[in-house]
């Protein structure tokens, strides 16, 4: 497994966002999530220092599917389709 990925929500100046906190440095999962992730579903956000999805259902479930075929356990991220 690559690890647990954790989130956090934060509010954003277009609305709220998931910040995807990842247990390491991963390159290739940064990539991987923007070719499959449009901007701005997700995104780095310099001012927050993470990189970030939309809180949306679209957003959560494509970032999920991704991170999951990379090895990640996605459980703290699909947890946040659950509030909206």
């Amino acid at each position: 497994m690559a690890g647990i990925m954790k989130t956090r929500v934060y509010k954003h100046a277009y609305g709220e966002r998931i910040a995807l906190v990842f247990p390491h440095y991963d390159a290739n999962a940064h990539r991987v999530l923007k070719d499959n992730i449009a901007w701005p579903a997700f995104q780095w956000d310099k001012d927050e220092k993470v990189w970030s999805i939309e809180r949306n259902s679209h957003a959560i479930h494509k970032s999920c599917e991704v991170l999951r075929d990379l090895g990640y356990d996605v459980k703290d991220i699909a947890a946040n389709a659950d509030n909206l």
